[in-house]
């Protein structure tokens, strides 16, 4: 067939490839290529990777804990050598101040010396019971006397004693001359719940004058002194180790405020200080208002103060034996009905210590 017989129209599309150049090879289109597995590569590369890590973190892990170990050590080291310091400077620092605490006492008792000297040559010390002077009181000078903390001159201690030659141990009063002392006329009329009972001596002369001074705030120095002198006696009968506790006979807290002072207070702190023994003031309480006792008949004191008094915390009472402290005790009516209430509250005991015991007359 001619070229000038051939159809026209297009090409066919099975031939256009035969005879033109290849399609990768024409202008204006790259050549394709297949394109390559890359699955094994990451997989050889992370197998290498992770080797190396397992192998690199041993010797990192030894590393650090030999690390850590010597910071341990250090920190050891350094906590034992702070301790020693701290100790070694507290031992310093507790020396120093026990030496200047030494200086400080003697100074205190040398300027305690010169206060009393020059107290002494300015205001002369006088018995606050009868007024004279201690100059040389029962061959004591007044220094001793006031160191000791006692100014009672001995004329005084001795006045205040009983007429009688006896008494009884129960209720402390004085006994008839030719009377048994297991068949005391007091403790028979009158039956005392306490075990024991302490005076310094009848309610009279001296010893009356003294203790009504007690009633007011502005004789509680002679308070403190009758207590020492008090407690004297209690620690002749040794009653210091059969008491637990000291507690005061409580009073109205009106009475307390109108008096301004509470002598039975006063007199059970002194008397705990010396037997070293602890006071309750709060164990038992008044807990209304009575009248004076003094004011009223033998026969009605006892309904006066019947029911007066209640034991606050008698959780602390039971068991203990306890030492009571009033200024006065005349019928027993107002310790007995205390005493009743102590032992209500399973305590073991009760001892009676008095300033004063009234006989009556």
């Amino acid at each position: 067939m001619s070229r000038h017989s051939r159809p026209l129209g297009r090409r066919p599309r099975a031939n256009r490839g035969v005879s033109g150049p290849p399609l990768s090879k024409r202008p204006g289109n790259r050549a394709r290529t297949a394109p390559v597995s890359n699955r094994r590569v990451p997989r050889q590369w992370l197998a290498v990777t992770f080797g190396r890590l397992r192998g690199f973190i041993p010797p990192a892990y030894r590393a650090a804990m030999r690390g850590l170990r010597g910071l341990q050590r250090c920190a050891k080291r350094a906590a034992d050598v702070a301790v020693e310091l701290f100790v070694a400077a507290a031992s310093r620092l507790a020396a120093g101040i026990a030496l200047v605490q030494a200086w400080l006492r003697r100074a205190r008792r040398a300027a305690t010396r010169g206060g009393q000297y020059a107290a002494d040559l300015l205001f002369p010390p006088t018995c606050p019971v009868c007024d004279l002077l201690l100059d040389c009181a029962d061959g004591e000078e007044a220094g001793s006397e006031r160191a000791t903390g006692r100014l009672i001159c001995g004329d005084c201690r001795a006045a205040f004693g009983y007429r009688a030659n006896r008494i009884c141990d129960r209720c402390a009063a004085p006994l008839p001359r030719f009377a048994d002392p297991r068949q005391c006329p007091e403790c028979r009329r009158r039956k005392l719940p306490f075990r024991a009972a302490l005076a310094l001596g009848e309610y009279r002369g001296p010893l009356r004058d003294a203790v009504l001074r007690t009633k007011r705030a502005a004789f509680e120095s002679l308070t403190i002194q009758l207590g020492e002198v008090l407690a004297d006696r209690i620690e002749q009968l040794g009653w210091g180790r059969q008491c637990d506790v000291v507690i005061p006979l409580p009073s109205h807290w009106w009475r307390r405020w109108t008096r301004g002072t509470s002598g039975p207070e006063l007199l059970a702190e002194r008397i705990a200080n010396r037997l070293d023994l602890p006071l309750q003031t709060g164990w038992l309480a008044c807990q209304r208002r009575t009248r004076k006792q003094g004011m009223l008949l033998p026969n009605e004191r006892a309904e006066n103060v019947r029911g007066a008094f209640r034991v606050r915390r008698p959780d602390a009472v039971r068991g203990q034996r306890v030492l009571l402290v009033d200024d006065v005790m005349t019928t027993g009516a107002t310790l007995k009905e205390a005493a009743t209430a102590l032992l209500r509250a399973r305590a073991a005991s009760v001892h009676v210590a008095v300033l004063a015991r009234g006989t009556g007359d």
